[in-house]
């Protein structure tokens, strides 16, 4: 792991978490309740690098626009 890397979970890690949308939540809490504890700091770890990841809103709307185009998907 980089050091970017590590100084950004650092900075996590001290309460200095930025607003994330509430999927993110979400699946952070159900990773917390499927991993082991002693893997909680992995699953932070892992959380923390994909709330930057370039590309995290250009998929999510390539996702949405592949569901209003499905036959049958769930429209707007």
């Amino acid at each position: 792991m980089s050091n970017k890397d590590q100084d950004k979970i650092k900075h996590l890690r001290k309460g200095n978490q930025p607003k994330q949308p509430g999927l993110l939540q979400r699946i952070e809490h159900a990773l917390h309740q499927l991993m082991p504890v002693n893997l909680r700091s992995e699953v932070d770890k892992h959380m923390a690098l994909s709330r930057d990841a370039p590309g995290r809103q250009e998929a999510a709307m390539l996702e949405k626009m592949a569901e209003v185009m499905e036959p049958g998907g769930a429209g707007l």
